[in-house]
Order: C-alpha cells, then structure tokens, then sequence
C-alpha cells in the first residue's frame, strides 16, 4: 500500500481533506460547512448538505491496507426491518492515543459500475480526541458495549488489546460538528496511522442522504 506522504503530514495540525488526493486546508469544520454550500445544486439537485447517514455493510478492511496486523471479525444480526446491528472482534498491538494521526477514506460508487477510489480523504491529528470530538455518540457507546479481554479501560487513550465490540446500529452513526456532507453512497474506510504505518483499520459502505425534515 501507499502510505501517506510526509508533506501532508506536516499540514495536519489545521485539519484538511483531500479531494482526489489534493490537499485543501480546513481551518474549522465550519469552513466545511462553507466549501460545500458554494456547490450545493447541480441541474437542480443538492451534491451536498446536512445529512442522515445509513450503514449499510461493515467488515475488515483487506490486509493490503495494513501495514501491521489488526486481526479483526464482524457479524451482524437484524433487529428490524430498518435497522442492522453489527458485533465487531479485533487485537490491536498498538495504543490508539492522540499520537496516531486519523484517517477518513472515501471511495464513490460510479454510475457504471464499481469503487472510484481516493474519492475524498479526510485526515485528523489527535485521533482518539478526533473520534471523541466527531463521533461523540459512538465514543460513548464503545466505552459503554465493549469489553476488553485483558480488563477495563477508561476510554482515550486506548490500550492495547483484544475487544469485543456488540450491538452498533445501523442508524446509530451520527456524525458532530462537520454540517455538511456530499450526498450518495460510499464505500468509507476509517484507518489510524502510527506515523506512515496503517495500524488500524473498518470498512464501512455508507447510504448519506440530505436529512429528513424530523431529524432536526
């Protein structure tokens, strides 16, 4: 696999996206917000806004990805006729603490068929701190649901270990303080990066749709 390059790690201290693996600087989240409201409507229809999204599969990200061993299992089980709850079991050698660097992967399904990838790549220093800040609901829950066979822990940073990881839902990913998104489906890999080295890393393919009035 190609690791990222050292020139856009030093840009990570401001937070950024990469579009078709160009680096654009983010100063806040906000200016996010702002990037994409300048290309909200094509031929009448929103590419991007606030959004609901939907998970439809979770599963190990190939091992060409990694760059050290993450064994990891998922299952899934339905509750209802809408919702998917997944169970997860992975080992991780390294710690997840703010030392790693997060990154968000973004392949685009095309209109003919198949993954685009590098898509969008969203990259965050401070990983644990960046889940926690981002992700605060499923932050939560992993501290609440998962067990750790090696004993309790208290969340960030988080030690190494075998997890078990039961019951997130489908409809349980909600995603704070970035309020805009582009619109489509999207296979999504979340990976942790210990300096150039893939340590982590969950795929996900995710539905993002403009929100639902009722949703807030």
């Amino acid at each position: 696999m190609t690791s990222p390059d050292r020139a856009t790690y030093r840009s990570l201290s401001q937070g950024g996206l990469l579009y078709g693996m160009r680096y654009v600087s983010l100063v806040t989240p906000v200016l996010l917000g702002a990037t994409l409201a300048i290309i909200r409507f094509t031929e009448g229809q929103a590419l991007a806004g606030r959004y609901d999204i939907d998970v439809e599969h979770v599963e190990c990200c190939p091992s060409e990805v990694l760059d050290r061993p993450f064994p990891c299992s998922v299952s899934r089980a339905r509750k209802d006729l809408h919702t998917v709850l997944f169970s997860f079991n992975a080992t991780s050698r390294d710690i997840f603490d703010d030392y790693k660097i997060a990154q968000v992967v973004y392949a685009s399904w095309s209109s003919r068929g198949g993954w685009k990838q590098n898509a969008i790549v969203m990259k965050f220093p401070r990983a644990c701190t960046s889940v926690r800040t981002y992700l605060p609901g499923l932050y939560k829950h992993f501290l609440e649901h998962a067990t750790r066979a090696e004993g309790p822990f208290q969340g960030c940073p988080v030690p190494p270990g075998s997890y078990r990881y039961e019951n997130v839902s489908s409809r349980g990913l909600v995603v704070a303080n970035i309020p805009s998104l582009y619109y489509g489906r999207w296979r999504v890999d979340g990976r942790a990066y210990d300096r150039e080295a893939c340590i982590m890393c969950i795929r996900l393919t995710l539905r993002i749709s403009p929100r639902k009035a009722n949703t807030g």
